[in-house]
């Protein structure tokens, strides 16, 4: 089991699920992280074993998964002396005959149920780490079926991030907030049948009813919508002349009204809907959080020198962010020159 301390500000090398088993219960603040989306992705790492029952002397079953070809004529989409990161190759796979154990990438499943099974293993581990204050944010993006999925029909959104949330919740998470990331300069797409995605989901996660929070404003435009300039504010009823009815009731006649108007809002409590561009880096690694959309939840939801983890860290923008605002970050990375990366950036 690791010494909390001596892991502060690293990066682990290993396996998410590896890893986790040996951080000591209760002892993070915060998780932000954005697992490998199913099916777009090829993070060239070695396959793992899945779902994996102790002393079974495995026997596998073979068979390869089709990769997809995604995005290779347009220019926009290629990196500068690497390979289009959209082109996700065919990878060879296996169950185990004996156990039901699978042998593979997570996010290049055979099927989906069996990539957001494999996420809810990582995220119990993650449920057992977190202090009982704490909370875990999420960035998942969805996919179409390209006649792959036998049960959902060809071209439609599979769902994967609605899935992924309903499946959480089920699981004993809270889910406080589902953020709409917007990206004002999303990638053009080629489909003329329906219109341009330019957004993913974030999704703000607690262990419990009561967590650390610390709430976020933003500026208000032209006031705040919800009580502008010149609304009626504070009603004051001045009584006019008292009558009686035929049945002799007081009935109160010439009510004068007066309304203060309030001044508008300067601020508002942050709303969830979010216009944030992506940012590209220069080095390898191509799905990178942009700094400003984990600014607001790090700030948000982790203590001054408290600890974030982010386990896929990529290049490590979650450390950089961590830093920035006086607070301490652990990364668990499997991919040796993501790791490279992200410690040039940090350093």
């Amino acid at each position: 089991m690791y010494n909390i301390e001596e892991i502060k500000n690293t990066i682990i090398q290993g396996h998410a699920l590896d890893v986790l088993e040996e951080i000591p219960n209760e002892s993070i603040d915060m998780v932000i992280t954005s697992p490998p989306y199913w099916g777009l992705r090829n993070y060239n790492t070695n396959p793992i074993i899945w779902d994996n029952h102790n002393n079974c002397e495995h026997e596998w079953q073979s068979f390869v998964r089709k990769g997809q070809t995604g995005g290779t004529k347009s220019l926009k989409v290629q990196i500068k002396e690497k390979e289009n990161f959209q082109i996700v190759k065919d990878s060879i796979q296996g169950f185990c005959v004996k156990c039901g154990a699978w042998i593979g990438e997570l996010g290049t499943e055979p099927i989906f149920e069996l990539y957001i099974q494999h996420l809810l293993i990582i995220f119990n581990e993650i449920k057992r780490i977190l202090k009982s204050s704490g909370s875990c944010w999420v960035n998942l993006g969805d996919s179409y079926n390209k006649s792959l999925i036998k049960n959902i029909k060809k071209k439609s959104l599979i769902g994967i991030p609605d899935r992924f949330k309903i499946a959480m919740i089920d699981d004993g998470w809270i889910c406080r907030n589902e953020i709409i990331w917007r990206k004002p300069n999303a990638m053009p797409q080629s489909p003329k049948d329906r219109f341009t995605l330019d957004y993913e989901k974030l999704y703000f996660f607690t262990k419990n009813v009561r967590y650390y929070f610390e709430q976020q404003k933003e500026k208000c435009v032209n006031g705040d919508p919800t009580s502008p300039r010149g609304s009626k504010g504070n009603k004051i009823l001045n009584s006019g002349l008292r009558k009686q009815d035929a049945l002799g009731k007081a009935n109160y006649t010439g009510f004068n009204e007066r309304y203060f108007s309030k001044p508008p809002k300067e601020f508002r409590n942050m709303r969830s809907v979010w216009t944030i561009s992506t940012q590209p880096i220069r080095d390898a690694h191509f799905a990178t959080f942009p700094e400003k959309l984990i600014i607001v939840p790090i700030k948000s939801s982790c203590p001054e020198n408290g600890i974030v983890l982010d386990i896929f860290f990529g290049s490590g923008t979650t450390g950089l962010v961590a830093k920035q605002q006086n607070k301490n970050y652990i990364g668990i990375e499997l991919n040796p020159e993501y790791i490279e990366i992200a410690n040039k950036r940090l350093q």
